[in-house]
């Protein structure tokens, strides 16, 4: 026979659960849109093309990706975010500010 405190642990138990997998799921990706953030601004500041460090940093990651990169003259700041969502979580996205490098301008 079920008692109404199974009936009522269960459901908690289980919306616990999906909070915390969501969870991982959002750490994860924000991981992944910091490398790829990290590969193409490194590369845009060794003075690769925008096409391949995009692709460059397609490659790092598995995810869904949008990445763009924005130059002051003096610093290059790259945004990368993960274009798919889980459980209705907020996309990931990390943003890099780096010094370019003079010689390969």
């Amino acid at each position: 026979m079920v008692t109404a405190e199974f009936a009522v642990t269960i459901p908690a138990v289980i919306i616990v659960l999906s909070l915390a997998i969501g969870s991982i799921h959002y750490v994860s990706a924000h991981g992944d849109a910091c490398h790829a953030a990290r590969v193409f601004a490194r590369e845009i500041t060794a003075g690769v093309d925008s096409a391949t460090a995009k692709a460059s940093a397609h490659h790092a990651i598995t995810s869904p990706l949008v990445i763009s990169a924005t130059d002051d003259g003096r610093f290059t700041i790259v945004t990368a975010q993960i274009t798919s969502g889980f459980l209705h979580l907020p996309t990931p996205r990390c943003t890099l500010r780096t010094i370019r490098e003079e010689r390969y301008r």
